[in-house]
């Protein structure tokens, strides 16, 4: 991983942090759909993106931090899956085939599922900033994300959404 710094971030609880954290992509490389490693401690963590180089580098710095991760490769996936935890944080890319990000949350919204939902992009934008705040997303960071950060705002979330 590189690290990087940018000069444009919003967060809805931070705005004006300085973040940023790029990821190398190695292509070519296949992924299960879903995968999990359970740890102990904190909030589980659903990771939902399109990208498996971007799956992959989160997994393994939130489970870097001790936490539980299962990982997506879709919307639509995700919101197939059964067994949501109630005690967990999501993290969304904004553009996924399909199904997005803040399309992610709204389902959800109607759902009745109330988990807190990070979303990260690289097209940001003052209207997709503006979407996902109506949302009502915890958490908004442009691409590329400063992993640190992007892991407070997780114990955060999990902490205001079960506090």
């Amino acid at each position: 991983m590189i690290i990087e710094h940018s000069d444009k971030v919003m967060h809805p609880r931070s705005v004006g942090q300085e973040l940023g954290l790029l990821w190398s992509s190695t292509g070519g490389i296949t992924e299960v759909a879903a995968e999990i490693t359970v740890n102990t401690e904190g909030p589980l963590v659903y990771i939902v993106d399109d990208d498996a180089s971007i799956r992959r580098a989160m997994k393994r710095f939130i489970n870097s931090a001790g936490l539980s991760v299962k990982t997506f490769s879709s919307a639509r996936s995700f919101l197939d899956y059964e067994s949501i935890s109630t005690h967990a944080c999501i993290i969304a890319d904004v553009k996924m085939p399909e199904i997005g990000g803040i399309e992610l949350v709204r389902e959800l919204r109607h759902r009745g599922c109330r988990l807190p939902v990070i979303i990260v992009t690289a097209f940001d934008n003052e209207e997709t900033r503006e979407l996902a705040h109506k949302a009502g997303v915890a958490g908004y960071f442009r691409k590329p994300v400063d992993a640190h950060a992007l892991l407070d705002a997780v114990f955060w979330a999990s902490y205001e959404a079960n506090a």
